[in-house]
């Protein structure tokens, strides 16, 4: 079965993306004339990635699929550890001076070690019935007891 998604050039050389049987036009230059469907795709997301690439300059291209292929070997070695001990761990490596720790520290440690927001809301939750963490604002906690 072929892809339900396509990826068109128009004459200006801007790449879009449409789905099969609709008429495509081009963002860029608004023109629906003269577009060349250049592949298909199964997903919405495999198509918006196409265009991004699609549309890169070509000087861009090689640095940007380096960084791809830096970032996988590197995703590839993260340890697989639960939330909540990535949690603790990062209680003892990012809380300030103060015993302060915040929401957005709290997110780029938990990205860094593959876990989703709603892991780390749950750990959060979890530590602030304990009382390890108590609320200082919408996005900062206390470190009491740890």
């Amino acid at each position: 079965m072929a892809g339900k998604y396509i990826l068109a050039r128009c004459s200006c050389g801007f790449a879009t993306g449409g789905i099969i049987g609709k008429r495509v036009s081009c963002r860029r230059c608004g023109s629906n004339k003269n577009m060349v469907t250049e592949s298909t795709y199964e997903t919405g997301r495999e198509l918006a990635s196409s265009i991004k690439i699609a549309n890169m300059p070509q000087q861009l291209r090689s640095e940007f699929y380096e960084r791809i292929k830096k970032n996988k070997s590197y995703s590839s070695h993260k340890e697989n550890i639960e939330p909540s001990k990535t949690f603790t761990k990062a209680i003892t490596e990012i809380t300030d001076i103060n015993s302060e720790i915040s929401m957005g520290d709290l997110e780029i440690y938990f990205d860094k070690y593959g876990h989703t927001k709603q892991d780390l809301l749950h750990c959060v939750g979890v530590a602030e019935i304990e009382g390890i963490l108590t609320r200082t604002g919408p996005e900062s906690w206390i470190v009491l007891d740890f």
